[in-house]
């Protein structure tokens, strides 16, 4: 009789060494996949942040060439054309 209640004495520290290696398991994997979701969020906010800077710079950028092509009008009423010319 002594056997089987020590056989069944193993089997139940064996059975919840292993509940508790799942237990334990399980707060890992909950570590892990915390962690990869808030660098998953930096990098989305990282990137979120260079567009917006590569945008205002492409603004920027295209203001600056607006400024540097426009071109020069003459006063009105100092416009000469080719028939004015002309004798």
């Amino acid at each position: 009789m002594s056997n089987t209640k020590e056989v069944k004495a193993r089997a139940e520290v064996n059975f919840k060494r292993k509940q508790e290696k799942v237990r334990e398991n399980e707060k890992a994997w909950a570590a892990y996949e915390a962690e990869h979701r808030r660098a998953d969020e930096n990098i989305a906010r990282l990137k979120s942040l260079r567009l917006a800077k590569e945008a205002a710079e492409a603004v920027a950028k295209g203001n600056d060439a607006q400024q540097g092509t426009k071109k020069l009008r003459r006063p009105s009423g100092s416009h000469f054309g080719f028939r004015d010319h002309i004798i």
